[in-house]
């Protein structure tokens, strides 16, 4: 899928294979630091790419750092498009390293650990259908998120209010299977989004709020030639199942008419579009903290650190409902965070 797209140097090299005896998956080594010691700023030793907790002084001037922060930008989001075309379940801050040469500042960005790719629960940009077993999971997913939020007096009213009458949630009474809608997430259920992020994982829920050039180019190539599409599938289909193959193409079909909605909005940058700090920021950066409400509008800030749940999945893999999404700028100001 890589390759379709113009992306294959974005994805490490798989082989499988037997070692001493013990039959796995060899990967090629990725070059630099994981996105999370890039946003955390962890100080590290490197002879060749910038310390992730030197950007800002070892770019120090503001063209020249545009350009980089340009790059990681539009690099980062050609992923979550990748992702979202692939439906990836396991992309986070530890499952994409990046590379920002010392000499020549130049990006390179490779995803690792792509072997949850193509599952059945993702079935559009936003939309997502659960078997049972996996809407008992999310529904306990969701309760713990109530808990944390609404603490043990209202927790149980609050989870009522987000399971059985939430638009974006709809339940199969046949088979208890439901459907999330991420698009009808409104503020009274934003809980809705920071379950599904912390049962799906990281950046997998995330909907794109923009899209590089080329990336559109190439979907409205299967727009317009549906051959193309069909032919794509083709490729795909003899290494999954039936039902992860339709919501492949689910997927697809959905994320050419998000894409059109991006033309609309003038959300396709090319890249002299990514270099602009206006068309970043407009995407916002990550947060240690940020505020949830609850249905009497009453706001909850939920801190990093604040418990192990909560700086884990909240904020690590923070969903992009928040537009808090790693696929923006990893180096917001300090004062900012």
């Amino acid at each position: 899928t890589a390759k379709i797209f113009g992306l294959e140097d974005m994805i490490v090299k798989y082989s499988v294979g037997c070692h001493n005896g013990q039959f796995g998956f060899f990967m090629e080594m990725a070059p630099g630091f994981a996105g999370s010691e890039f946003a955390r700023k962890l100080p590290n030793d490197s002879e060749d790419c910038i310390d992730p907790a030197a950007v800002m002084t070892e770019i120090s001037d503001p063209g020249e750092r545009n350009r980089v922060e340009g790059q990681v930008a539009q690099k980062l989001n050609n992923l979550q498009w990748l992702d979202v075309i692939t439906g990836q379940g396991d992309r986070h801050w530890g499952n994409y390293f990046m590379h920002i040469d010392k000499k020549t500042h130049a990006v390179s960005l490779k995803a690792i650990d792509n072997d949850a790719s193509f599952s059945n629960d993702r079935t559009g940009v936003q939309k997502y259908s659960f078997s049972t077993l996996k809407s008992m999971y999310f529904k306990n997913a969701l309760k713990v998120v109530c808990q944390l939020i609404y603490g043990p007096d209202r927790a149980k009213a609050e989870f009522n209010r987000c399971w059985r009458n939430s638009a974006a949630i709809t339940h199969n009474h046949r088979t208890t299977a439901v459907t999330v809608d991420l698009s009808k997430v409104d503020r009274r259920s934003r809980e809705i989004a920071i379950a599904l992020s912390a049962f799906t994982g990281a950046q997998s829920i995330a909907f794109p709020d923009s899209i590089d050039k080329s990336f559109y180019e190439k979907l409205m190539d299967f727009d317009k030639n549906p051959k193309l599409k069909d032919e794509y599938l083709a490729t795909i289909a003899p290494r999954i199942s039936k039902e992860a193959l339709e919501a492949a193409r689910m997927r697809l079909d959905d994320a050419i008419e998000h894409a059109k909605k991006l033309n609309e909005d003038n959300k396709v940058f090319d890249d002299a579009a990514w270099r602009k700090p206006d068309n970043r920021n407009s995407l916002t950066g990550v947060k240690s903290s940020f505020a949830v409400f609850d249905s009497q509008g009453n706001k909850t800030v939920l801190k990093s650190g604040s418990n192990q749940y909560m700086g884990r999945f909240l904020i690590n893999i923070c969903p992009s409902y928040y537009k808090r999404d790693l696929m923006n700028m990893l180096f917001v100001p300090k004062h900012n965070q």
